[in-house]
């Protein structure tokens, strides 16, 4: 890559070494060609394929072996643009999944019970508890995020929700 733009460069600096320059540049071409059979990744792919359209310009063909090389590195670029593309679908379907699933999951509301709003909520951070022998009237600290939720009960039925 680099090799080929500083050949260009000589080029522009000095058009009398042109045939040498295309030699050289043709033979960086053609390392690249060897090296682009082992390439696997993202920008390693684009440039493999850059470098073999480039020898294809530079000698008006690259041979049977090497346009099949350019066709399968052509094919692993599709291959490699389909998996990101299908990686980033699933991520989003995922978390379209998990937001639908939070909508629909059950609200806190006025006479739930002691053990639903634990398995909504999960245990308080904090219990006030009036009597301990009938534990009749009970108030349920949740902290949220920068509030407090605080939860009343009577007789083990939510009467009251406040949020402060």
């Amino acid at each position: 890559g680099k090799a080929m733009e500083k050949y260009s460069k000589a080029l522009e600096l000095n058009g009398d070494l042109k045939t040498e320059i295309i030699a050289l540049h043709y033979q960086a071409g053609i390392q690249l060609v060897e090296l682009a059979d082992k390439v696997d990744e993202f920008d390693e792919i684009i440039l493999a394929i850059q470098s073999l359209k480039q020898a294809k310009e530079l000698s008006s063909g690259i041979g049977s072996r090497n346009g099949k090389l350019l066709q399968d590195l052509n094919n692993k670029l599709k291959k490699l643009d389909n998996y990101k593309a299908n990686i980033l679908i699933d991520h989003e379907m995922t978390r379209a999944r998990y937001l639908q699933a939070i909508a629909r999951s059950p609200r806190l509301t006025i006479g739930m019970t002691l053990p639903l709003i634990e398995d909504l909520l999960g245990a308080p951070h904090e219990k006030i508890i009036s009597d301990q022998n009938t534990k009749r009237e009970q108030l349920w600290i949740y902290i949220l995020n920068e509030k407090q939720l605080y939860l009343s009960f009577k007789d083990f039925i939510l009467f009251k929700i406040e949020e402060l």
